[in-house]
């Protein structure tokens, strides 16, 4: 695992790289050479490699705020 976010991280090095990894958000500014954990999507969303989740959400009544869980301390969420 962490080999291969190496590799994408060297692979972007200038790039901005916004990265979905199992549960995580992760993202890479161009000028860093590591990610920083700007979320988590929420297990029951889509997260499950048991069973197919997806289908079963009423996505009109699903809200972002309800799927994703936002790290305060990179992301502010308005």
């Amino acid at each position: 695992m962490r080999e291969h976010l190496c590799s994408a991280i060297q692979a972007f090095a200038d790039k901005n790289l916004l990265y979905l990894f199992n549960k995580f958000i992760l993202y890479k500014p161009a000028d860093r050479l590591g990610f920083l954990v700007i979320g988590e999507i929420d297990e029951t969303v889509g997260i499950n490699h048991k069973k197919t989740v997806w289908n079963t959400i009423d996505w009109a009544k699903q809200t972002f705020a309800d799927a994703v869980r936002l790290n305060a301390q990179h992301v502010v969420y308005c």
